[in-house]
């Protein structure tokens, strides 16, 4: 999860992060010196072909103690460019889950409750200093480090727990980061700065992250094809805020509260909104929350048969790129609406898990054949029993149907029974189609007030029309379903 595009310093620090004060500056300048023509950038050459980045915080922040670190890989390209960072003491490190290797195996899990992205791979780090002493040691900072992954994003999030104050979290985007040559000596441009080359220019990058886990990756032989195989076309229309044309379907879609935010641990501050996650609901979160009684504060759905539409943002592509854009700006308008960005079907833990890939991403849907003139791709979803497990062919994308009225095709997923998840990783702040331009609730019994649609959201809302609910509509087949779908 993420939020933070620009780096931060955490609140009540005890010592600074790394790059404050003067990365805005330095991307601005490469900027300019780029469109300038008076910058010419260097490709890595073969005898320092690696990147490494490092990343210090202090082990106390306002108060609180250092309680754990997520650190986040959207998309990975290369996976043998992923491994599990080095820590310093007295922090410990594991693999929270590797999305890739799971698929890779047949299992789905991550699927379940509200679950993971199935094309994320999440380290978590935790501290081996006891409890009770946590609080004593104020001046002590840690170290996160390890070589940068060819991922379309990449973040830290710290969370600081006290009994009395809670929970606070910080998240840093990958732009935050100290960036040095392979043996940590020489500084290299952030490759998660815009202007600057890419993870994909470093081509021994696998090679070092390999070698630095000592033979320990298991990341080194599986990729899904459909995301190596994702065109480079640039962005298909301007960004754009206009709501004509957009007409709202029959499901609610939701920015997560405030509150929710803190409980799943999203990508923001404590009292504030994340900007990363839309949701729409399904019957298993009201089985799980019997006793909040949630159906008297929001909508909550029996998904079955129906589609999502949905204009495709323009993402940051790192299986193709050689150069990062950065965010999307009236001065940056080749820039990115948002660095990744995807749907999943998420299953209540009590229900039969289809254990099946469930999850749709935009280089996905930015295929040849799948959007249609206009910039919009679809999703259908039906009941598990009728979606094809593509498993068993050893293929770890979701099956797809032919759309025969819009001439494209579609993918197809199983109707969720907890949630429709859609995360948006380090939107723009310019671009009209955030999260972050859906009003702000604080708690989940005002979740109404903060419906992602056309009102808010304009054309980039995503629309999901459930069908056979009152409209005298009734499926029994796949083909039939892409053949309503208009």
């Amino acid at each position: 999860v993420a939020f933070l595009a620009a780096c931060e310093p955490i609140e009540g620090a005890d010592a600074p992060c790394h790059g404050c004060g003067f990365e805005a500056d330095v991307e601005a300048n490469v900027l300019l010196q780029v469109k300038a023509g008076r910058l010419r950038l260097k490709w890595p050459s073969s005898q320092a072909s690696c990147i490494r980045y490092s990343f210090t915080f202090p082990l106390t922040s306002n108060g609180k103690a250092f309680d754990t670190f997520t650190l986040r890989l959207y998309n990975v390209d290369t996976l043998a460019t992923a491994s599990r960072p080095t820590v310093s003491w007295p922090l410990g490190t594991k693999v929270w889950s590797d999305s890739y290797a799971e698929a890779a195996s047949g299992d789905y899990g991550g699927a379940i409750g509200a679950g993971f992205d199935q094309y994320a791979i999440y380290y978590q780090g935790f501290s081996r200093w006891p409890v009770a002493k946590r609080n004593g040691i104020a001046k002590v900072n840690a170290t996160v480090s390890g070589f940068f992954a060819n991922a379309a994003y990449f973040s830290l999030q710290l969370v600081y727990r006290s009994g009395k104050e809670g929970v606070s979290m910080v998240e840093y985007f990958a732009s935050s980061f100290a960036a040095s040559e392979t043996l940590g000596v020489f500084a290299k441009p952030n490759p998660f700065i815009a202007g600057n080359l890419t993870v994909l220019t470093y081509k021994d990058q696998g090679k070092c992250s390999a070698d630095a886990a000592n033979g320990e990756s298991s990341l080194t032989s599986f990729a899904p094809a459909s995301l190596l195989q994702a065109t480079t076309r640039g962005r298909h229309n301007k960004p754009s805020s206009a709501s004509a044309g957009c007409k709202d379907a029959n499901t609610q879609v939701y920015r997560l509260s405030a509150d929710l935010t803190a409980a799943v641990l999203g990508d923001s501050a404590p009292g504030v909104c994340s900007n990363a996650y839309l949701v729409s609901l399904a019957d298993g979160l009201v089985a799980k929350h019997r006793d909040l009684n949630l159906r008297r504060f929001m909508d909550v759905f029996n998904f079955s048969w129906g589609f999502i539409r949905m204009k495709v943002p323009f993402v940051f592509n790192n299986s193709g790129e050689e150069i990062y854009k950065g965010a999307y700006s009236a001065d940056n308008l080749g820039g990115y609406d948002v660095n990744y960005w995807s749907v999943s079907a998420n299953v209540f833990h009590r229900d039969i898990d289809p254990n099946m890939p469930y999850t749709v991403n935009a280089l996905m849907m930015r295929q040849e054949g799948m959007m249609t003139s206009d910039g919009h791709s679809y999703v259908l979803f039906a009941p598990m029993e009728f979606v094809p497990n593509m498993t068993a062919l050893n293929l770890t994308t979701p099956p797809k149907v032919y759309v025969p009225k819009l001439g494209v095709s579609a993918y197809v997923l199983a109707a969720p029974s907890f949630a429709f998840v859609f995360r948006y990783k380090l939107s723009s702040a310019h671009w009209a189609g955030s999260p972050g331009n859906v009003p702000c609730a604080a708690s989940f019994v005002s979740l109404n007030s903060s419906a992602a649609n056309c009102a808010t959201l304009g054309v980039w809302a995503p629309q999901i029309t459930r069908l056979g609910e009152g409209d005298d509509v009734v499926v029994e087949s796949l083909g039939q379903l892409a053949s309503i779908v208009s």
